[in-house]
């Protein structure tokens, strides 16, 4: 009977173990997946923000060149010196 149970307890621990590679596999892969996703998402994030960034700058010089016109029109003498 010793043996019937130690062949049952050997079956079980390879079951175990097989049952742990597999799961460790798919939490690996699981793990890849993510991170793929996070760094399009940090990707695409990092674009728009640039983007963002430039249509500041844009509208900043914009606005700039909207100032000037508008003191040309309130003080057209300093424009003579």
């Amino acid at each position: 009977m010793s043996k019937g149970v130690k062949e049952i307890a050997d079956e079980a621990k390879k079951i175990k173990d097989e049952e742990f590679a597999r799961l460790s596999a798919e939490k690996d892969e699981l793990e890849k997946a993510i991170m793929e996703e996070l760094k399009g998402n940090h990707e695409s994030a990092l674009k728009e923000l640039m983007d963002l960034k430039d249509e500041i700058t844009n509208l900043k010089s914009e606005l700039s060149n909207i100032k000037k016109l508008g003191q040309e029109v309130i003080n057209p003498e300093e424009d003579d010196d």
